[in-house]
């Protein structure tokens, strides 16, 4: 099964210092974003059917936010670090 982030850890540390973290839990936002994603899930799939209908040739709206959705979640793991010579490192990572 994939599951979505639940933590973004962010640190920022600026050479000769000492630096800080932040841990941002994704896992209260899932629950505030399941609704507009459902909803917006209905919508589209409304808008395949008279497409579809239609006879348009492009109705695949539902499955392209059903991929959007799994890249999201696919993003877990992900590991970004930012270097620049004389200025502040950041680490950002993804759990």
């Amino acid at each position: 099964m994939i599951l979505p982030p639940l933590v973004l850890s962010l640190q920022v540390r600026e050479p000769g210092r000492r630096g800080f973290r932040i841990w941002l839990p994704l896992l209260i936002l899932w629950p505030l974003l399941l609704p507009l994603a459902l909803l917006l899930l209905a919508v589209c799939a409304a808008v395949d059917l008279i497409l579809w209908l239609g006879r348009a040739d492009f109705h695949h709206f539902s499955r392209l936010l059903l991929l959007v959705f799994r890249l999201l979640a696919e993003t877990r793991g992900t590991r970004v670090s930012i270097r620049e010579s004389g200025a502040a490192v950041v680490h950002v990572v993804v759990h």
